[in-house]
């Protein structure tokens, strides 16, 4: 994955439990959209095992209605056997920019 394609990838890691609030929406709202404006993000990747991840991904939903080019991204996470923290980072690395790259290449996006 080439470093212009990283640098217009947002990821959500959140609490699988979280208190939703008005003042919590809009907050995530203006974040989301300065980094869609501001700093040019078009990738969005949301997991699929928390109540931030799901918030999220409502939020850029939206927010894509307005902002026609970005492209959101569900990924269900999942391994097989025991990692260590190193190997874990490892598969993240290796793993993350191959998702983005077949997603990208595969899917309609």
């Amino acid at each position: 994955m080439n470093v212009s394609l990283i640098s217009k990838t947002c990821c959500f890691i959140g609490h699988r439990k979280i208190e939703i609030t008005e003042e919590l929406i809009n907050k995530l709202k203006n974040a989301i959209e300065y980094l869609i404006i501001e700093k040019n993000v078009q990738i969005f990747l949301f997991g699929s095992r928390s109540n931030f991840n799901d918030l999220c991904l409502k939020i850029v939903a939206q927010l894509k209605e307005k902002h026609k080019n970005i492209k959101l991204i569900y990924i269900i996470g999942s391994f097989v056997g025991e990692f260590t923290h190193q190997q874990n980072d490892d598969q993240f690395k290796l793993v993350m920019p191959q998702i983005v790259e077949f997603a990208l290449a595969n899917f309609n996006l």
